[in-house]
């Protein structure tokens, strides 16, 4: 896996290979591929901004429902419906694409790039939403020159096909491991998607992801154990002491892999959480999580939702890869290592979802619940 980050490239050579960088304008053709919480929302609000955009999803059914229904969308301060244009089949889609979401599970992934393949132009842009490290799928699919990355730092969640619930909280990282090349495509996007959220430009893409990565680990995987909201999570000590570990795990391997590791956001600084020994450190450290809840605490994990649904969750490409990138590097990950356990016996059956999860042998050094 390469998640080293990329050379930075001199101004003067922004421009070097003109012929595949990527022409946008307000009529490109848009394409999101899967229809679930996060890729409903971004096709939902570009379809209200009146961009030309279509939805694939791998259901007969679902994308019937939106051809029939549309996308709602109920957000904290309004709820608004839009007509959508749906398919099921990559291969009944008429036209090339100029910029296409993939918000599809990560197990899905190299399937969705296959699917796609005959829907680029030279300069599509292939923007990828996924959880995890991604890069070497991506870069091999579909060129390093059309592989975008947005990370979706807010919550969504699926009532019914189509029907979505929004919490408007929380922005969308933009990044392009070559981006200095690439800025000017990289701001279209932003000014895209900006009327979904507050946008930021990343310059080390690799870092922002790593990042994000950490705090997914954190909240999806804890939040798909217990079956607790965000908010409910980080009211309860234990629970944050996990989180704690967690971070201390992932912040080793990065250490490892030379990635410096970013703040996922403004008050939460993962170095000051890891090294938090002295009591007032420690204290400074909770209430960085607890302010998660207080910012975000409405949020449900995106893999608790799927194994709701009997769907597999994307864990072994968030603190399944840190487990297993730690065992490649001579290093330990334990906590990370007996969550991804416990979660692939939550999708085989053998385990429910419970906060009794939270008692297993391997937490009891972070005390009861």
């Amino acid at each position: 896996m390469n998640i080293m980050p990329a050379k930075k490239l001199n101004k003067s050579a922004k421009k070097s290979t003109e012929s595949n960088i990527a022409i946008f304008s307000d009529s490109s053709k848009i394409l999101v591929v899967g229809g679930g919480a996060v890729g409903g929302v971004i096709a939902g609000y570009l379809a209200r901004s009146g961009r030309d955009i279509e939805v694939l999803t791998k259901s007969l059914d679902y994308a019937a429902t939106l051809e029939h229904r549309g996308i709602t969308i109920h957000a904290p301060v309004e709820m608004f419906t839009v007509p959508m244009h749906a398919y099921s089949n990559a291969k009944i889609i008429k036209e090339k694409k100029d910029i296409i979401f993939l918000a599809v599970k990560s197990d899905d992934l190299s399937e969705a790039l296959k699917e796609i393949k005959p829907l680029l132009k030279p300069n599509t842009a292939v923007v990828s939403l996924q959880h995890g490290l991604h890069f070497d799928t991506m870069e091999k699919s579909v060129g390093l020159d059309r592989a975008y990355y947005a990370l979706v730092g807010w919550g969504a969640s699926l009532n019914d096909y189509g029907d979505l619930n929004f919490q408007k909280t929380g922005n969308i990282i933009l990044g392009h491991k070559n981006f200095l090349k690439f800025d000017d495509e990289m701001q279209f996007l932003s000014s895209l998607l900006r009327p979904i959220s507050s946008i930021s430009i990343s310059r080390n893409i690799i870092a922002s992801q790593y990042s994000r990565l950490i705090l997914a680990s954190c909240v999806n995987s804890l939040g798909a154990l217990t079956g607790w909201t965000l908010g409910e999570m980080v009211h309860r000590k234990k629970v944050r002491l996990l989180f704690m570990e967690i971070i201390r795990e992932g912040l080793a391997l990065a250490e490892s892999l030379h990635i410096p590791v970013e703040r996922p956001l403004p008050f939460i600084r993962y170095e000051k959480i890891a090294a938090a020994h002295s009591s007032f450190a420690r204290f400074k450290a909770h209430s960085a999580i607890r302010h998660l809840g207080i910012r975000h605490g409405a949020v449900i994990s995106s893999s608790l939702q799927s194994l709701e649904r009997g769907q597999k969750s994307e864990i072994d490409f968030m603190n399944g890869a840190i487990a297993t990138l730690s065992g490649t590097r001579g290093l330990f990950a334990p906590i990370n290592e007996r969550i991804t356990e416990m979660i692939h016996e939550i999708e085989s059956g053998k385990r429910a979802i419970t906060p009794l999860n939270l008692q297993d042998t391997m937490f009891a050094p972070f005390g009861v619940l």
